[in-house]
């Protein structure tokens, strides 16, 4: 299992995001890539993620909020 280091803990502070690489492995990824693209149809078709998703000023969706609450197969692995 990766640690975290100093300087991705002070990049995560600095920029307000890090890469941690190989924290999934490549079933792990396909499995999440397609469960995103899932919540993304959703959004898109008006169904139940959409009452989650927070638009920007053209209405374009941008971010599901409380992803860990809404029904999905890969966020409370």
């Amino acid at each position: 299992m990766h640690k975290i280091t100093d300087d991705e803990i002070r990049f995560f502070d600095e920029n307000g995001y890090a890469i941690i690489r190989q924290v999934l492995n490549p079933d792990e990824l396909t499995h999440m890539q397609a469960e995103s693209q899932r919540l993304i149809d959703e959004v898109l078709a008006g169904g139940p993620a959409d009452k989650a998703c927070l638009r920007g000023p053209e209405g374009t969706p941008y971010y599901l909020t409380y992803l860990h609450a809404r029904p999905n197969t890969f966020s409370l692995r």
